[in-house]
């Protein structure tokens, strides 16, 4: 087999040492076996053609001769002259005599080269062109010959092998093909086997003996026994292999998705009689093909091309002409000097075929549909646009249906007035503005009356008499200002005119438009030519002089450019406005307009209507009362609404702005309705004169439009003229492009209907029919032909190219045949095309209409080789269960309306609120005001002293006579009634009634109270976070609303506070997530999930899924999590193509669980089955979106990918291997798709010219170049340079970035983000699989771009993100020894952050307090080179928080080894802190600066005098209890914040502070650091003893007291304790309960600490004496209880003998905390701290 190179940039293989520099192509190798049931020995040679070998065929070389010849010989040959020469052969036109073999040796030649026992057929595939000739060749069947090798080369049989398999389903093909026997060989052998039957009979004994006669009867009798039979069919073995199916390198995204079409064109018919006798030649009457014909026609259809068409006459006698009396149109003249001028017959036919007076009229009623498709038919161009406005025009109402339109309605017609066109209407517009000035006054002097409105008849008289001349036809005019024939021309209808000159602006507009982006080549390049200087910003002048450099000849039009950009009417415009030049659309306009109408112009009239209209408009802005709308206005609008999506808002704003006044009026939206009712009769008018020219009339064109015209058919095919070509039938290959095109253009939902709004859908397509001049290869301008001789037949063919449109409907339709597809005979009338040359009919010799006169059409047929199916995916599959409900959840249910208990708490928190206020009201008025201890807040504590019981309901009571009292009673009033007719069926109606149902009251009354309590306990929980957050915050801060009798609880404030709790968990997530402390966001992130505003919002918990996956890879919750986001999205809102893309890759993710798991043992199979049925299930709905067909890729390649895993290691497995190809096949199918989605899904058969017409290939050109040869159109040179602003330096100083640096491709852009965004889902299996085996089997990406910086560092973040440290160090130390990878700011941020995380969790592994500056140093070196890169525009890295706050916390580390001694680490860490807070504050850096300030205050000492010293040290702890404030104001439950709270609190004297602070480390003490709880209870001790080692005189009483805090150091211990042993948490809680007076459990607490000793060893010898002395003391205390005593002597013993042991072993005591110790005994000079000032973070804002 051989190899098959590659036509798709994506895919890289060597190409074949034939292959040229630059060519792609691919190599088939055909092999023929032995021929079997050869009638006789022969010698022969293979001729192999079809399968797109080009005419005559493949020679393979003689064979002996054999009955069963085999070894076949091919010589390798390749064209002598090239594609091109080929090419020009095949379409030359062939003689009717088969081609002789030697004719072969003309278009090859050989190359020396031994002759090879197989075919090797090259085709090339550089180019879509060559990629579609080899698709439709392999369509075409292989065609094989048996020739006879000798003179006459007789062809002896033929088979044929069908190779279309070899596309999409296998790479070879191996068959033995039927070989029929060749009509001319059949007669041979038979004439062979009569010869040799007749010899054998003559030549018996019998036969010489008898008569003739009887010997004539033994003869007749052998042939009675022994007749011929006719020799059984041959066989040949064909095999024909490629390297892989071909269609997986020329088109993947075909799979499934193809058909192979079939045109057949039968001839075209009643060809028109100018064409007939075209150069003077008069057909034959005899009939047949006119050799001598000067004109060969030409026909295109559905990309299928057939040429050489001749003229041929029918071999019958051609009936008489007879002369209509119908008056005929202009005779053409001779077009040569062969010409006759003496056939006055040849013209007569020429005229239009009346019927007789006496054949029945065609009548019939005819509905929407039926009318619009005879319009098609018939080839009226607007009949898709305008086909139902013209039959509501027509139609008779009140008819079921919707109408019908008969004879009577089709003749309304006649009546139809033409109005004026737009250029008449623009010209009255400019004709009216120079005589009056404007239509205000024009319309003054006209309407003599004043009376608001003129009749036509004075209106005329009024255009009459402003001298319009020739050219003007004022009746048109009034016809056009008048389109619903009131009588009357109003103000609005004149003005409306303005519209008419806008549009007409417009298109001048387009017009210089489309010169300039060909020029320019594209917006970007014309703005660098028009802003020279690159200053942003291009006036009028500036635009100006870039027209004139470049050339423009469209000045006025160009002008009309710059007013569309500037819209706000500046005077200038900014340079990124030019990029939305391209959208300068008018016609999209033109479109859109009705549907404007439609939507906002409904049920008024007049200025009414555009009042209504601009109402709908603003009532959304901010301008809701306006009577004007700017442009950003509307842009919104109609973005908000999806209205006019297919054309820019800018356009439609500068087609109503009428006057220029930058905004819009009401009466300027009223112009709508007018100009759309005038175009609408434009439309009825055109389709008038199309009746008129085409059918002869109204009465003649009802029943050619809609009557059953077989006869004629039949009649024409046998007696007119036509055109025939040699090669009736065309197959062609198409693929899902074409076929969403088709499905597009049949609006059927097998191809989800995908056309864009302004695409035409026609339900059909065009033909283009044409002559030229025999022996022209391309089309030319008839001026262009250089014999003289030929140009009147050049015009003549020119004159007659034709279009016809077909109807496609009918391959919607069941297929004919079971094995076939759908298949329709059509008959096509033709019509002239509109696009013809300004002179080409300057005399008036040729006839108008000529098809329309002749009724020609074009008889054919199209045929599919396979049902029409939906369009991939196809056969979804459904979902699996898990415990019973569908994996994709269903809605959850709706919450349940409130029960009466509800209601009545509900009632009860709202009459609480205004309790509360009217309390405040009453406390404020009688000055029960008192300041809240322990609180920072200006809000005073209300009622507190100087109240009594029921003072609240006397001061209601009071209050307007108890109407506040009565109010406040009626509102809770009914929810109890309401709750005890509910929850108390049974109890007393009423009253007392002294029976047992009076003790029934007591339980609904505790019922009431249950309910109202619960009320008020869920505002106190609700309000306590606020109470909190009073506590701590700072002075100077604004206080929220708290509870503390300031709130209503209102729902305005309750939404306030709930979105600022959003906000305040959303920061902390982000901040705990970088801190690596993720289960703690995660509780926070739940917390935020069960807000109100996220408790049922999709897209929060597709955030958590997202924030599952990258901190942790939690696949099992965030599959859940995703799961019930998708399930919160409402029908309207739908699931985002990010969700499903996200659940399905999770679902196929096998590198972690999934619910699936636990349904079966292959469940690796149902995963991947349930994530292609996820993204199929979406692509259903929206098929043209791009990212779930690269997931469905990603889904399909890792499927894909896993089984090649599998066959690595079990060897070949056929099976396997099999399924793994036809996972490669899907996957590359989906990827196809995903790069070109916006391409493929859109667009229709079949594409517009601007004027309406149909857009067909070959005539675009050839009018281009006739317009260009007549002047009619400015020739586009070619672009300048860019001005040299714009071009880059040719002598740079340094490198630039893109010559140091390797950088991914342009084209790789759209990939490059899909691996960014599977890493942004926490996805990095999905990104390394794309970096890798998909750039490697599917060129995902470019090599280039997968060596190239940006997709090493890809890497890089997927192994951090799967926490692979050493895979992360080896790629960022590869990128390192590039060119230039040590020259990026983001790789040695990426390797500081790794050897970061790799260093916290080494620690973390060991022990908290393992943590050492050492350990983080390489992370700190990266760190600290990645800040020093310099920042040259956009956003630096160094502005990032984060890594300003992992550097402070590197230095954090070792300023604390140092015992906070270390000024530089220290100062190094608060500038790193500052800078972290000024680009956002967080409550770890606020914390660690307050931490930093207390511990540098506390390292000083300690005086309670007015010394600097003194104040320097008080300032500091008052720095460090405002850091930490503000910390604590943003994490409020971080136990760390309170517990440095409550040290400095207790520093600085606060006791209530200390205390509540240390209330709240009690809440979230198991999230406490063990080092923490224990500084705490030092802390806590030292200041609860008087008389304690270090404390002053002067501290005593006012900081330091005995016993103040000695309960917060006994809980501090207790809960260390609980954790761990620890010698010195027992030493502090034995003096703890010394100082209470527990010597008892003292002595246990000593004893336990003494026990520590003999394991830890963490004191030093002056401390354990210290220790031993105490212990004894206490048990000394203890006389009734010497054990105790003895307690504490076997523990001093054992210690002493483990240190004993210690010190004979050769290790020393050491004492872990005495470097905080010493820190309440250290004198400090004050140049020490001269590091941190008086407020070390002084320039950060408050919060």
């Amino acid at each position: 087999m051989s190899s098959t190179s590659i036509c798709s940039n994506r895919f890289d293989t060597s190409l074949p040492s034939t292959a040229t520099e630059g060519s792609k192509e691919v190599v088939f190798r055909l092999e023929f076996g032995s021929v079997t049931g050869l009638p006789k020995p022969e010698t022969l040679c293979l001729l192999v053609s079809g399968f797109g070998i080009p005419a005559p065929g493949r020679n393979s070389l003689p064979l002996e001769a054999s009955a069963e010849p085999t070894g076949w010989l091919f010589e390798e040959i390749k064209s002598d002259d090239g594609k091109a020469k080929a090419e020009e052969e095949a379409a030359a036109p062939k003689a009717k005599a088969a081609p002789k073999a030697k004719k072969a040796s003309s278009m090859v030649s050989i190359i020396s080269k031994a002759p090879e026992p197989f075919l090797r057929m090259a085709q090339p595939c550089s180019n879509p062109k060559d990629r579609q000739r080899l698709l439709d060749g392999v369509c075409t069947p292989l065609q094989v010959q048996l020739v006879r090798n000798g003179p006459g080369r007789e062809v002896l049989g033929t088979g044929a092998l069908e190779l279309e398999r070899l596309i999409h389903d296998v790479s070879e093909i191996s068959a033995d093909v039927a070989l029929s026997w060749s009509a001319e060989h059949v007669e041979e052998l038979r004439t062979e086997f009569e010869s040799i039957a007749a010899r054998e009979v003559v030549g018996t004994p019998a036969a010489a003996d008898s008569n003739a006669e009887d010997g004539m009867d033994n003869i007749r009798e052998r042939e009675e026994v022994q007749p011929f039979m006719l020799p059984p069919a041959g066989s040949l073995h064909i095999s024909v292999s490629t390297a892989m199916p071909i269609g997986l390198v020329l088109c993947p995204e075909d799979l499934h998705d193809w058909v192979a079409l079939t045109v057949q064109i039968d001839g075209c018919f009643r060809v028109p009689e100018a064409l007939v006798t075209a150069g003077g030649v008069v057909p034959d009457a005899a009939g047949g093909i006119v050799q001598d014909h000067p004109l060969r026609y030409s026909l295109r259809m559905l990309g299928c091309g057939f040429d050489g068409g001749v003229l041929a006459v029918p071999e019958t006698e051609r009936p008489p002409i007879v002369e209509s009396a119908a008056p005929s149109r202009k005779p053409s003249k001779v077009f040569s000097k062969g010409a006759l001028e003496t056939a006055p017959e040849v013209f007569a036919a020429e005229r239009v075929e009346q019927e007789p007076d006496d054949q029945p009229i065609f009548a019939a009623d005819i509905g929407r549909d039926e009318f619009v498709e005879g319009l098609r038919r018939s080839g009226f161009i607007g009949a898709c646009d305008s086909g139902e406005q013209i039959f509501e025009f027509l139609k008779r109402p009140g008819t079921s249906g919707g109408g019908k339109v008969g004879l009577a309605e089709f003749m309304r017609l006649e009546e139809v007035a033409v109005p004026a066109d737009q250029t008449a209407l623009s010209s009255l517009h400019d004709l009216l503005n120079n005589k009056h000035g404007n239509l205000q006054a024009a319309f003054t002097a006209l309407d003599e009356g004043q009376q608001g409105s003129s009749s036509l008849e004075a209106f005329q008289a009024g255009l009459s008499g402003l001298g319009l001349g020739e050219g003007h036809d004022v009746q048109a005019l009034v016809v056009a200002l008048d389109p619903r024939q009131s009588g009357a021309i109003s103000y609005d209808a004149l003005l409306s005119l303005s519209l008419h000159k806008q549009l007409a602006g417009l298109q001048g507009a387009e017009r210089a438009q489309r010169w300039l982006l060909s020029c320019c080549g594209s917006a970007e390049m014309l703005t660098k030519q028009v802003d020279g200087d690159r200053s942003g910003i291009v006036n009028r002048e500036r635009w100006n002089a870039a027209m004139n450099r470049l050339g423009c000849p469209y000045e006025a039009e160009a002008d009309a450019v710059f007013d569309f950009l500037d819209l706000a009417k500046a005077g200038s415009i900014t340079s990124p406005t030019l990029t939305s030049l391209p959208n300068l659309d008018v016609t999209a306009l033109a479109k859109v307009l009705p549907k404007l109408e439609a939507t906002l112009l409904v049920g008024e009239e007049g200025v009414s209507a555009g009042q209504a209209a601009l109402t709908r408009l603003v009532e959304d802005s901010e301008a809701a009362d306006s009577d004007q709308i700017g442009v950003s206005d509307l842009v919104a609008w109609c973005r908000r609404h999806g209205i006019c999506s297919a054309v820019d808002p800018h356009l439609l704003f500068s087609f109503l702005d009428i006057d220029g006044a930058g905004y819009i009026t009401a009466e300027k939206f009223a112009l709508i309705v007018h100009y759309n009712a005038t175009k609408s009769l434009q439309q009825v008018a055109a389709f008038k004169r199309f009746v008129e020219e085409s059918c002869g009339g109204c009465k003649h064109a009802f029943a050619r439009l809609f009557d059953n015209r077989t006869e004629f058919f039949m009649e024409s095919e046998a007696t007119k003229p036509r055109i025939k070509w040699e090669q009736t039938q065309v197959r062609v290959y198409r693929g899902r492009a074409w076929l969403q095109r088709l499905l597009n253009t049949l609006q059927d939902d097998r191809g989800r209907n995908c056309a864009a709004e302004d695409e035409s859908l026609e339900n059909g397509c065009w033909l283009h029919f044409f002559p030229r001049l025999s022996g022209q290869n391309q089309l030319t301008d008839f001026k262009d032909v250089p014999d003289p001789a030929q140009q009147g037949l050049a015009k003549l063919a020119r004159w007659h190219h034709a279009q016809a449109f077909v109807d496609l409907r009918r391959l919607l339709g069941d297929p004919l045949h079971e094995s076939g597809g759908p298949e329709f005979e059509f008959r096509a009338m033709l019509s002239q095309v509109g696009l013809q040359p300004s002179d080409v009919n300057e005399a008036a010799e040729l006839p108008t209409g000529p098809f329309s006169d002749a009724q020609t059409y074009v008889k054919g047929s199209i045929r599919l080789d396979r049902p029409l199916m939906q369009l991939c995916p196809r056969n979804i599959q459904q979902l699996p269960l898990v415990a019973g409900v569908s994996f994709l959840l269903p809605p959850p249910e709706k919450p349940l309306p409130l029960t009466v208990s509800q209601e009545l708490e509900l009632e009860a928190r709202n009459v609480v609120g205004k309790l509360v206020g009217h309390f405040s009201q009453m406390c404020q008025d009688g000055g029960f005001e008192d300041t809240q201890l322990g609180k920072v807040t200006k809000h005073r504590l209300l009622g507190r002293r100087g109240l009594s019981r029921h003072s609240l309901t006397r001061w209601l009571k009071d209050r307007e006579d108890g109407a506040v009292y009565r109010e406040l009673s009626a509102e809770l009033r009914p929810a109890i009634v309401r709750l005890v007719r509910a929850e108390a069926k049974d109890g007393p109606s009423s009253g007392i009634s002294n029976n047992a149902n009076d003790a029934l009251y007591s339980s609904i009354r505790d019922l009431i109270l249950k309910h109202l309590f619960h009320a008020l306990n869920h505002d106190l929980d609700a309000n306590q976070c606020n109470q909190d957050e009073c506590l701590w915050r700072p002075l100077a801060s604004k206080p929220a609303a708290c509870g503390d009798g300031q709130g209503t609880g209102e729902h305005g404030d309750v939404m306030a506070q709930q979105h600022a709790q959003d906000l305040r968990l959303s920061s902390l997530i982000l901040e705990y997530q970088s801190m690596g402390d993720i289960q703690q966001a995660t509780d926070l992130y739940q917390k935020r999930l069960a807000l109100p505003q996220h408790s049922q919002n999709g897209a929060s918990w597709f955030e958590y899924a997202r924030f599952l996956m990258r901190c942790g890879q939690r696949q099992l919750d965030a599959e859940q999590a995703l799961r019930y986001a998708i399930s919160l999205k409402s029908p309207e809102e739908g699931t985002s193509a990010e969700e499903m893309a996200f659940l399905a890759l999770l679902v196929q993710n096998r590198a972690g669980p999934s619910l699936l798991d636990e349904l079966g043992e292959d469940a690796g199979r149902l995963r991947f089955e349930t994530a292609v049925s996820l993204l199929e299930g979406y692509i259903d709905k929206h098929a043209a979106e791009r990212l779930p067909l690269y997931a469905l890729f990603v889904v399909y390649a890792s499927e894909a990918s896993a089984i090649k895993a599998q066959l690595a290691g079990v060897g070949l497995d056929e099976a396997a291997m099999a399924e793994y190809q036809r996972l490669k096949a899907e996957a590359a199918k989906y990827l196809e798709l995903g790069h070109c989605a916006q391409q493929m899904f859109s667009g229709t058969l079949e594409k517009r010219r601007p004027d309406g017409h149909p857009l067909l290939p070959e005539l675009e050109p050839l009018a281009r170049q006739e317009a260009l040869n007549r002047r009619e159109m400015a020739p586009v040179p070619p672009c300048p340079k860019p001005p040299p602003a714009w071009q880059p330096d040719e002598q740079l100083v340094f490198p630039s970035y893109d010559s140091m640096h390797r950088m991914p491709e342009s084209t790789d852009a759209k990939a490059l983000e899909y691996i960014d965004l599977m890493l942004h889902l926490g996805l990095p299996t999905y990104a390394e699989l794309l970096v890798s085996e998909a750039a490697l089997e599917f060129g995902f990406i470019s090599k280039a771009t997968a060596a190239s910086e940006h997709v090493q560092m890809q890497l890089i973040k997927a192994a951090m993100l799967r926490s692979d440290w050493n895979k992360a160090f080896d790629l960022i130390q590869a990128l390192f020894s590039s060119l230039s990878g040590d020259r990026t700011q983001e790789v040695h941020v990426l390797l500081g952050e790794c050897y970061f995380r790799a260093a916290t969790e080494q620690a973390e592994s060991v022990d908290t307090r393992g943590m050492s500056g050492a350990t983080f140093a390489k992370a700190l070196a990266a760190f600290e080179t990645g800040l020093s890169f310099l920042q040259v525009g956009g956003v630096s890295l160094s502005d990032d928080p984060i890594l300003q706050l992992r550097v402070a916390s590197i230095y954090f580390i070792q300023a604390e080894e140092s015992g906070f001694r270390d000024a530089q680490a220290v100062e190094k860490t608060l500038q790193h802190l500052q800078r972290s807070l000024l680009i956002k504050p967080t409550a770890e850096a606020w914390s660690r600066a307050g931490i930093c300030a207390c511990q540098r205050a506390r390292l000083m000492e300690r005086r309670q005098d007015a010394s600097p010293k003194a104040k320097t040290r008080r300032q500091l702890l008052q720095q460090a209890l405002r850091y930490l404030q503000e910390s604590n104001l943003l994490d409020r439950n971080r136990p760390q914040i309170n517990a440095w709270l409550a040290i400095c609190a207790v520093e600085l004297g606060e006791v209530q502070v200390a205390k509540q602070s240390f209330r709240n480390v009690l809440r979230f003490a198991n999230r406490l650091e063990s080092g923490t709880l224990l500084e705490l209870a030092r802390v806590f001790l030292r200041f609860s003893k008087e008389h304690g080692s270090g404390v002053l005189q002067e501290e005593r009483g006012m900081l330091v007291k005995d016993g103040r805090y000695i309960q917060e150091a006994i809980s501090a211990v207790n809960l260390l304790l609980a954790r761990e042993e620890n010698c010195e948490a027992h030493h502090i809680l034995a003096e703890a309960n010394v100082m209470i007076g527990q010597d008892a459990t003292a002595v246990l607490q000593f004893c336990s600490a003494l026990g520590c000793l003999v394991t830890q060893f963490s004191y030093s010898q002056d401390r354990i004496t210290e220790l031993v002395e105490a212990a004894r003391a206490c048990a000394s205390r203890l006389l009734g209880e010497p054990h105790l005593a003895a307690q504490i002597d076997s523990a001093v013993a054992a210690a002493e003998e483990a240190m004993r042991q210690q010190k004979e072993s050769g290790g020393t005591l050491s004492d872990a905390a005495s470097a905080t110790r010493e820190m309440d005994q250290a004198a400090m000079g004050e140049g020490d701290t001269a590091s941190v000032g008086n407020d070390a973070l002084g320039s950060v804002p408050e919060p």
